[in-house]
């Protein structure tokens, strides 16, 4: 007898029993979807493996689907992520190089996990002082030697190699003609002939750097926008050798944020201040300044493309023809009310299953919107409510409370934007539960807790 009932049976209150019978369906259900929610968090907080999982938006499906199966057929951990490095060898140009920056960040955190904070900063200071990969390594591979931890010798085992390549590529300096086709192909010949001209001369690297960011300087304010995110990482390895990877990393982090252009300048500002030396605390101030401009405008141009991705994937449900109509009307520069309008008069003609499959593909846009907006832990709490039959105006009120905890009005802004569309979603979802329905079991839950878009790998 599970404890709830032997609460009930000790109710001698008959009035109160039966008002305690009526809600304990509805109650036994919050507590189970509480409690796989709950555990889900839990495991993904405390997995180190996360490092890396949260990077891996770069596989195909039929490279996660792989990775997926793996997993079903008990295949180790050691197994799946070779497979992974498998899929990242396969990679190359500026895909690879966009890849290897992802896991760069993953591969730091486990090595600083591995060895500790202060042998970990022992190694960033050697890279800051300009030592080579070699050495880099040398030092390394001893710290890991005296690892006696078997968790951690584990951990050594699955991701060191690969975690070595990524390493090595990161350290590798391509020439100035491997640049030219990626992120410095928005120089015009003469710039380039410029730089070329300055490497034949001896120039240090750093001088050729700040030579680009002069170069973007010129730019007007539209090509900043789309050249920013091409010095995104030049403008990240000067922060690096100006402040230590810490500082870059600080600043990496809070750059992930929404509508944060004054924090980024105040953080920049701080660090620079904290710089004892004269002449770089000089040359942070000259570049400082333009790599703020960079980050904001790459950040813009990144959170643009990444709020209207939340509506653009989940519209896998409309025939090609809607698809093209839409797509003309984002060329022709119709609002984005507009287009949201007419995704859901689209909507409203679908029937049958095209209307299921296009309701829960479109309620994942509210769930990643509300995700982005509020975090994790308070879109999972949303999705228990409407899982829970509660009232519309009940769930409506979470998501209120959800949009005005945000400080950014713009961000908040455009989250209201949504909050009608996805009422109208919600709403056919709770209609349809109560039909189809009347007891929502677990397997629904973790159906969509384990959506494609969200689903944990290696957990």
């Amino acid at each position: 007898m599970s404890e709830m009932m032997k609460m009930l049976s000790a109710a001698t209150d008959r009035s109160k029993f039966a008002q305690i019978k009526a809600y304990q369906t509805a109650c036994n259900r919050i507590f189970d979807l509480r409690q796989l929610v709950r555990r889900k968090r839990e495991h993904k907080g405390n997995s180190i493996d996360n490092y890396l999982e949260k990077n891996l938006k770069w596989l195909s499906v039929e490279q996660r689907e792989e990775l997926r199966e793996m997993k079903k057929n008990g295949k180790s951990r050691a197994d799946m992520i070779a497979k992974m490095f498998h899929y990242y060898e396969e990679l190359f140009g500026e895909a690879k190089q966009h890849v290897t920056e992802r896991l760069y960040d993953g591969c730091r955190q486990i090595l600083k996990d591995v060895v500790g904070g202060d042998r970990y900063n022992e190694l960033a200071k050697m890279k800051d002082s300009g030592a080579n990969m070699n050495d880099l390594k040398a030092k390394a591979d001893a710290m890991l030697n005296e690892i006696i931890d078997e968790e951690k010798k584990e951990k050594i085992k699955i991701y060191g190699s690969g975690c070595m390549r990524i390493f090595t590529r990161m350290g590798h300096k391509h020439s100035l003609e491997e640049h030219f086709k990626t992120d410095l192909k928005w120089l015009t010949k003469e710039q380039k002939d410029e730089l070329l001209k300055m490497k034949e001369e001896n120039k240090s690297e750093a001088d050729i750097r700040e030579k680009v960011l002069h170069f973007y300087e010129s730019l007007n304010e539209e090509a900043k926008k789309e050249t920013a995110e091409f010095l995104n990482g030049p403008c990240n390895d000067m922060i690096a050798h100006v402040f230590g990877d810490e500082k870059a990393t600080e600043l990496k982090e809070l750059r992930k944020s929404v509508g944060i252009a004054d924090e980024i300048r105040r953080k920049m500002d701080a660090m620079i201040d904290e710089v004892k030396d004269e002449d770089r605390r000089a040359k942070a101030r000259e570049y400082g300044s333009i790599c703020q401009k960079i980050f904001v405008d790459y950040q813009h141009k990144h959170n643009e493309h990444s709020l209207a991705h939340y509506f653009r994937t989940h519209l896998k449900w409309l025939p090609e023809a809607q698809k093209e109509e839409i797509k003309k009307m984002s060329a022709d520069g119709k609002s984005r009310e507009e287009i949201q309008s007419k995704i859901f008069e689209f909507f409203e003609r679908a029937s049958g299953e095209t209307k299921k499959y296009a309701t829960e593909s479109l309620l994942e846009g509210c769930y990643e919107l509300f995700k982005m907006i509020g975090g994790e832990e308070k879109a999972d709490e949303l999705h228990v409510m409407i899982q829970s039959d509660l009232t519309a105006e009940k769930i409506e009120e979470k998501i209120i409370s959800i949009i005005d905890s945000v400080d950014d009005q713009s961000k908040k802004a455009y989250a209201k934007a949504y909050v009608t569309p996805c009422m109208q979603l919600y709403s056919i979802r709770l209609s349809r539960q109560k039909r189809e329905f009347p007891i929502v079991s677990n397997d629904i839950w973790e159906k969509i807790l384990t959506h494609p878009s969200r689903n944990n790998v290696f957990g």
